[in-house]
């Protein structure tokens, strides 16, 4: 599993200079690859300047004004927090993105250490290999270089896996008591840098719960996980939602509408990435058919016929703008003119998609709770974006997602060939796409 053949350490050599040498061309010819960094650039220079020029409190409050001249974004500005007290290099755009280009190299860096603690025997290159491909994340690389929010949510879900890992396996109690409170901090700040990440300080709290054989760490941490929420309640109570009202009232949340085609984008866009990913998997090609027959998934399959039902007969796609719902959803576009045969495709690939999510999930608690959370909680927003979910999956699949991985030199290969196709298929159509 650890032994590279020497033809293939040679072309691992190859991948991981050319991912990493892309990384920094991109940033010298402002690349686009998610289509929207340099508009996004636009909200974040300007929500930066608010918290800039007003103190933290009156910035906040600003948050709630439903202005977009002063603030507009969807997350909690726990990013802004950070620039505010901690960036010292805001005093221009092209000092401002070159920070954020250079702090996203410690989310690959990071993803390198977790992949050493999670797999302790694994051939160092491949490591760099498989920490390489988010450089290949069309999502990762537009936030990076265009200095917008998303990637430090990343580092600290990355940063949550290592010190809950470091915490588990330690038997020293000076040390395990540091581990447990940089665990609690960098799991709760995930929530402050983007709320779908909230199932991370979850999964952490239930492993401390589970894992530790000692009470004083349960209260403590649970005491620590209480504090630090309590800002959080601050800004729901201050929005009066989980947005602020500017993204809130556009993107329709808790106003009433549910968006119930978005379990079907969800999926396939999830699905996009597990693909390549769950040939990794041990024992991916041995699985039988009595996986899928057993009792425990019937009830599932019929809430699933119930749902491609509502998506053919119900839902009208043709009242869907092109904004977002993922790779899948922009062929069907390309592909087809008639909308109901639109919808069959998207339906074939809903239900291959939720096969591949089931393989993945393999009725293990952390798994289904993961997948549940992301595909649920796209009900409740307009739009779902496959920025959402990019680099995401990829990260979870080696950290949290409990799942006995091998890997292979051929799929690694493969792999790699793969996102290198999708990053380079990105920036083809957003050329097309921005400059028509």
């Amino acid at each position: 599993m650890f032994k590279l053949k020497e033809n293939y350490t040679y072309l691992f050599f190859l991948f991981i200079i050319l991912s990493i040498l892309s990384f920094f061309f991109g940033f010298s010819i402002d690349e686009n690859s998610a289509g929207g960094g340099k508009g996004d650039f636009g909200n974040t220079w300007r929500n930066l300047q608010t918290f800039k020029n007003n103190s933290l409190l009156d910035a906040l409050k600003i948050t709630s004004l439903g202005d977009s001249s002063t603030f507009q974004s969807s997350r909690l500005p726990g990013v802004y927090i950070f620039h505010k007290f901690f960036n010292p290099f805001t005093e221009n755009t092209l000092q401002f993105r070159l920070s954020v280009f250079l702090f996203s190299l410690l989310v690959p860096i990071s993803f390198y250490y977790a992949l050493k603690i999670n797999f302790k025997k694994i051939n160092p290159l491949y490591a760099i290999l498989i920490s390489s491909l988010i450089f290949l994340s069309p999502y990762f690389r537009t936030s990076a270089i265009w200095g917008n929010e998303e990637n430090f949510g990343l580092l600290t879900l990355i940063l949550s896996y290592i010190f809950l890992q470091l915490y588990l396996k330690e038997k020293f109690i000076s040390k395990r008591f540091i581990f447990l409170n940089l665990l609690c901090l960098f799991s709760s700040l995930c929530i402050y840098f983007d709320q779908k990440l909230s199932f991370v300080p979850a999964i952490c709290f239930f492993a401390i719960m589970i894992g530790s054989k000692k009470n004083f760490d349960k209260f403590y941490s649970t005491t620590i996980y209480i504090i630090f929420a309590l800002p959080v309640f601050y800004f729901f109570y201050l929005w009066e939602g989980i947005m602020p009202p500017v993204d809130a009232e556009s993107r329709g949340v808790l106003k009433g509408n549910l968006y119930f085609q978005h379990i079907g984008y969800s999926m396939s866009i999830i699905a996009f990435y597990l693909a390549p990913l769950m040939l990794l998997i041990k024992g991916i090609f041995k699985s039988n058919l009595k996986y899928f027959l057993t009792n425990e998934l019937l009830w599932f399959y019929f809430l699933i016929f119930i749902y491609i039902f509502y998506f053919i007969f119900i839902y009208e796609i043709n009242n869907e703008i092109f904004l977002g719902k993922g790779v899948f959803f922009k062929l069907s576009e390309i592909l087809f003119d008639n909308s109901f045969i639109q919808k069959i495709f998207l339906s074939f690939i809903f239900i291959i998609s939720c096969l591949l999510i089931l393989v993945v999930c393999n009725f293990k608690y952390n798994n289904i709770f993961i997948f549940s959370f992301l595909i649920l909680l796209s009900i409740i927003y307009w739009p779902v974006l496959q920025e959402y979910f990019d680099p995401l999956i990829l990260i979870l699949f080696f950290t949290f997602f409990k799942n006995e991985i091998e890997l292979n030199e051929k799929f690694m290969s493969f792999i790699f060939i793969f996102f290198s196709f999708f990053l380079v298929s990105s920036n083809y159509y957003y050329s097309l796409t921005i400059n028509s």
